[in-house]
């Protein structure tokens, strides 16, 4: 996922500046304009989804187990009419 992220960062980042370099030799016509606004826009969206990238393959893998999982999985199970532990164990005597 991180390899994507950067991958796809700096395609991004170059298009961008691909982008901004086609636009400054016409800057004098609104097409020169939007080419460095949109290259700008794309070179830094590029340089976020870098840093987005960076982040993520700084996280470590979440174990598949948590404490309290592996705690429940070993629990033996109640058997029926044994001994609940206190629970449901109160006289059901009708007065």
């Amino acid at each position: 996922m991180a390899v994507l992220l950067f991958s796809v960062g700096t395609f991004a980042l170059v298009a961008g500046l691909v982008m901004v370099g086609f636009g400054i030799p016409i800057n004098e016509f609104s097409f020169g304009n939007t080419l460095i606004n949109a290259g700008t826009t794309a070179a830094v969206g590029g340089l976020i989804i870098i840093a987005v990238g960076i982040a993520v393959g700084q996280l470590s893998p979440a174990p598949s187990t948590t404490p309290i999982q592996q705690r429940l999985r070993d629990r033996q199970p109640i058997e029926p009419g044994g001994n609940l532990g206190g629970i449901g164990n109160r006289p059901t005597g009708t007065s």
